[in-house]
Protein backbone atom coordinates (compact mmCIF):
# COMPACT_ATOMS: atom_id res chain seq x y z
CA UNK A 1 0.00 0.00 0.00
CA UNK A 2 1.80 2.70 -1.23
CA UNK A 3 1.99 6.01 1.18
CA UNK A 4 1.45 4.06 4.24
CA UNK A 5 4.23 3.46 6.42
CA UNK A 6 4.96 0.59 8.79
CA UNK A 7 4.53 0.25 12.34
CA UNK A 8 5.64 -1.83 15.21
CA UNK A 9 2.50 -3.27 16.63
CA UNK A 10 1.65 -2.69 20.14
CA UNK A 11 -1.00 -2.82 22.93
CA UNK A 12 -0.58 1.07 23.08
CA UNK A 13 -1.07 1.21 19.59
CA UNK A 14 -4.25 -0.07 19.39
CA UNK A 15 -5.59 1.86 22.02
CA UNK A 16 -4.88 4.95 20.40
CA UNK A 17 -7.30 4.29 17.27
CA UNK A 18 -10.43 6.34 17.29
CA UNK A 19 -13.54 4.86 16.55
CA UNK A 20 -16.61 7.15 15.68
CA UNK A 21 -20.06 6.09 13.74
CA UNK A 22 -18.45 6.19 9.96
CA UNK A 23 -15.49 3.38 11.04
CA UNK A 24 -16.89 1.60 14.01
CA UNK A 25 -17.37 -1.69 11.79
CA UNK A 26 -13.58 -1.60 12.13
CA UNK A 27 -13.97 -2.60 15.78
CA UNK A 28 -14.30 -5.97 15.38
CA UNK A 29 -11.28 -6.51 13.19
CA UNK A 30 -9.35 -4.68 15.22
CA UNK A 31 -10.39 -6.79 18.40
CA UNK A 32 -9.05 -9.69 16.30
CA UNK A 33 -5.53 -7.85 15.69
CA UNK A 34 -4.87 -6.84 19.20
CA UNK A 35 -5.71 -10.55 20.29
CA UNK A 36 -3.34 -11.42 17.96
CA UNK A 37 -0.32 -9.29 18.96
CA UNK A 38 -1.16 -10.22 22.45
CA UNK A 39 -1.00 -13.59 21.82
CA UNK A 40 2.29 -13.46 20.16
CA UNK A 41 5.86 -14.33 22.95
CA UNK A 42 9.44 -13.95 21.80
CA UNK A 43 10.77 -17.56 20.94
CA UNK A 44 14.72 -17.65 21.12
CA UNK A 45 14.58 -21.29 19.00
CA UNK A 46 12.87 -20.74 15.94
CA UNK A 47 12.71 -17.04 14.65
CA UNK A 48 11.80 -13.59 16.63
CA UNK A 49 8.26 -14.91 18.62
CA UNK A 50 5.76 -17.76 17.95
CA UNK A 51 2.15 -17.60 18.52
CA UNK A 52 0.93 -18.88 22.08
CA UNK A 53 -1.80 -20.81 22.18
CA UNK A 54 -4.72 -18.25 23.63
CA UNK A 55 -6.79 -21.06 25.28
CA UNK A 56 -3.42 -21.82 27.86
CA UNK A 57 -4.13 -18.08 29.11
CA UNK A 58 -7.03 -18.66 31.81
CA UNK A 59 -6.73 -15.01 32.61
CA UNK A 60 -7.50 -14.25 28.74
CA UNK A 61 -9.89 -17.19 28.16
CA UNK A 62 -11.96 -16.08 31.44
CA UNK A 63 -11.91 -12.15 30.01
CA UNK A 64 -13.14 -13.25 26.89
CA UNK A 65 -15.94 -15.63 28.33
CA UNK A 66 -17.04 -12.88 30.28
CA UNK A 67 -17.42 -10.72 28.03
CA UNK A 68 -19.10 -13.05 25.82
CA UNK A 69 -22.27 -13.73 28.42
CA UNK A 70 -22.31 -9.73 29.08
CA UNK A 71 -22.87 -9.19 25.69
CA UNK A 72 -25.32 -12.25 24.97
CA UNK A 73 -27.53 -11.39 27.57
CA UNK A 74 -27.70 -7.41 26.27
CA UNK A 75 -28.16 -9.08 22.52
CA UNK A 76 -30.37 -12.05 23.20
CA UNK A 77 -32.67 -11.33 26.51
CA UNK A 78 -35.37 -8.61 25.71
CA UNK A 79 -35.84 -6.79 28.67
CA UNK A 80 -33.22 -6.56 30.70
CA UNK A 81 -30.89 -3.74 32.17
CA UNK A 82 -27.43 -5.14 31.83
CA UNK A 83 -23.92 -3.55 33.40
CA UNK A 84 -21.36 -3.84 35.51
CA UNK A 85 -21.64 -2.52 38.64
CA UNK A 86 -19.63 -1.35 41.81
CA UNK A 87 -20.92 -3.07 45.15
CA UNK A 88 -20.48 -0.56 48.36
CA UNK A 89 -19.83 -2.70 51.79
CA UNK A 90 -22.36 -2.83 54.12
CA UNK A 91 -19.73 -1.85 56.77
CA UNK A 92 -18.90 1.37 58.65
CA UNK A 93 -15.28 2.00 60.69
CA UNK A 94 -14.39 4.71 63.46
CA UNK A 95 -10.36 4.34 61.99
CA UNK A 96 -11.45 4.18 58.33
CA UNK A 97 -15.00 6.32 57.92
CA UNK A 98 -14.78 6.11 54.27
CA UNK A 99 -13.86 2.71 53.90
CA UNK A 100 -10.88 3.30 51.97
CA UNK A 101 -8.58 0.56 53.33
CA UNK A 102 -11.59 -1.75 51.79
CA UNK A 103 -11.07 -3.50 48.52
CA UNK A 104 -13.11 -2.59 45.80
CA UNK A 105 -16.30 -5.02 44.52
CA UNK A 106 -17.24 -5.23 41.07
CA UNK A 107 -19.65 -7.59 39.39
CA UNK A 108 -18.67 -9.41 36.02
CA UNK A 109 -22.41 -9.09 35.14
CA UNK A 110 -25.51 -7.41 36.90
CA UNK A 111 -28.44 -8.40 35.31
CA UNK A 112 -32.15 -7.02 36.20
CA UNK A 113 -35.12 -7.61 35.01
CA UNK A 114 -38.35 -6.56 36.40
CA UNK A 115 -38.19 -6.96 40.19
CA UNK A 116 -35.31 -9.90 39.94
CA UNK A 117 -31.95 -8.97 39.91
CA UNK A 118 -29.22 -11.17 38.99
CA UNK A 119 -25.13 -10.67 40.07
CA UNK A 120 -23.81 -13.31 37.28
CA UNK A 121 -19.89 -14.11 38.08
CA UNK A 122 -18.48 -15.84 35.19
CA UNK A 123 -14.99 -17.99 35.72
CA UNK A 124 -12.86 -19.85 33.57
CA UNK A 125 -10.76 -22.73 35.18
CA UNK A 126 -9.22 -25.94 32.86
CA UNK A 127 -10.99 -28.01 35.91
CA UNK A 128 -14.45 -26.79 36.51
CA UNK A 129 -14.09 -28.01 40.01
CA UNK A 130 -11.41 -28.31 42.62
CA UNK A 131 -10.32 -31.57 44.02
CA UNK A 132 -9.80 -31.58 47.93
CA UNK A 133 -8.69 -34.66 50.25
CA UNK A 134 -9.97 -37.51 46.80
CA UNK A 135 -13.44 -35.46 46.78
CA UNK A 136 -14.02 -33.01 44.15
CA UNK A 137 -15.43 -29.16 45.48
CA UNK A 138 -16.41 -25.59 44.08
CA UNK A 139 -14.23 -23.11 43.64
CA UNK A 140 -14.34 -21.52 47.27
CA UNK A 141 -12.87 -18.09 46.50
CA UNK A 142 -15.29 -17.67 43.51
CA UNK A 143 -18.26 -18.81 46.11
CA UNK A 144 -17.03 -16.46 48.75
CA UNK A 145 -16.34 -13.95 45.95
CA UNK A 146 -20.27 -14.36 44.97
CA UNK A 147 -21.63 -14.25 48.28
CA UNK A 148 -19.63 -10.98 49.22
CA UNK A 149 -21.57 -9.37 46.52
CA UNK A 150 -24.71 -10.33 47.06
CA UNK A 151 -24.99 -9.79 51.01
CA UNK A 152 -23.62 -6.56 50.23
CA UNK A 153 -25.63 -5.05 47.29
CA UNK A 154 -28.30 -4.04 49.11
CA UNK A 155 -31.90 -4.43 47.64
CA UNK A 156 -35.31 -3.10 47.70
CA UNK A 157 -37.49 -5.77 50.12
CA UNK A 158 -39.46 -6.11 46.83
CA UNK A 159 -36.51 -7.06 44.70
CA UNK A 160 -35.61 -10.86 44.24
CA UNK A 161 -31.64 -10.53 44.73
CA UNK A 162 -30.07 -14.01 43.15
CA UNK A 163 -26.56 -14.58 42.08
CA UNK A 164 -25.30 -17.49 39.18
CA UNK A 165 -21.44 -18.85 38.76
CA UNK A 166 -20.84 -19.69 35.04
CA UNK A 167 -17.86 -22.11 34.34
CA UNK A 168 -17.44 -23.47 30.31
CA UNK A 169 -17.76 -27.22 30.59
CA UNK A 170 -14.44 -29.13 30.62
CA UNK A 171 -15.37 -32.49 31.27
CA UNK A 172 -18.64 -32.87 32.98
CA UNK A 173 -21.60 -30.67 32.92
CA UNK A 174 -22.39 -28.93 36.19
CA UNK A 175 -25.85 -28.25 37.39
CA UNK A 176 -26.56 -26.87 41.05
CA UNK A 177 -28.85 -24.80 43.06
CA UNK A 178 -28.64 -23.59 46.51
CA UNK A 179 -30.03 -20.96 48.64
CA UNK A 180 -27.65 -19.53 51.06
CA UNK A 181 -28.12 -17.01 53.29
CA UNK A 182 -31.36 -16.51 51.97
CA UNK A 183 -30.06 -15.99 48.48
CA UNK A 184 -30.65 -18.43 45.93
CA UNK A 185 -27.82 -18.99 44.29
CA UNK A 186 -27.26 -21.07 40.68
CA UNK A 187 -23.95 -22.77 39.43
CA UNK A 188 -23.13 -24.42 36.17
CA UNK A 189 -21.41 -24.78 33.02
CA UNK A 190 -22.31 -23.94 29.61
CA UNK A 191 -20.64 -26.27 26.85
CA UNK A 192 -19.03 -24.10 24.14
CA UNK A 193 -18.32 -27.64 22.32
CA UNK A 194 -21.80 -27.58 21.24
CA UNK A 195 -22.90 -25.79 17.59
CA UNK A 196 -24.05 -22.02 18.00
CA UNK A 197 -27.69 -22.83 17.84
CA UNK A 198 -27.09 -24.72 20.74
CA UNK A 199 -25.01 -23.26 22.67
CA UNK A 200 -27.71 -19.91 21.98
CA UNK A 201 -30.87 -22.10 23.77
CA UNK A 202 -28.91 -23.34 26.56
CA UNK A 203 -27.57 -19.79 27.50
CA UNK A 204 -31.12 -18.75 27.33
CA UNK A 205 -32.14 -21.23 29.56
CA UNK A 206 -29.36 -20.42 32.20
CA UNK A 207 -30.82 -16.95 31.90
CA UNK A 208 -34.41 -18.02 31.86
CA UNK A 209 -33.69 -19.89 35.33
CA UNK A 210 -31.72 -16.93 36.74
CA UNK A 211 -34.19 -14.39 36.28
CA UNK A 212 -37.37 -16.43 36.89
CA UNK A 213 -39.55 -15.45 39.79
CA UNK A 214 -38.97 -16.96 43.20
CA UNK A 215 -36.36 -19.61 43.68
CA UNK A 216 -34.49 -21.12 40.76
CA UNK A 217 -35.86 -24.18 39.74
CA UNK A 218 -34.24 -27.12 36.96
Amino acid sequence: MAGVADQELSVTLFRRVQLHSNNRFYRFLLNVCELIVNSHQVDSNAGPSKFRDFDRDEKAMARMFERFLFNFIRREVPGTTVKREQIGWQAESPSDPDLSLLPSMNTDISVRKGRTRLIIDAKYYRNTLSSYRESEKLHSTNLYQLMSYLNNAGTDTADTLKGMLIYPKVDKPVRQMYVIQGHPVFIGTLDLSQEWQAIHQELLKLTEWGLADGLLVG
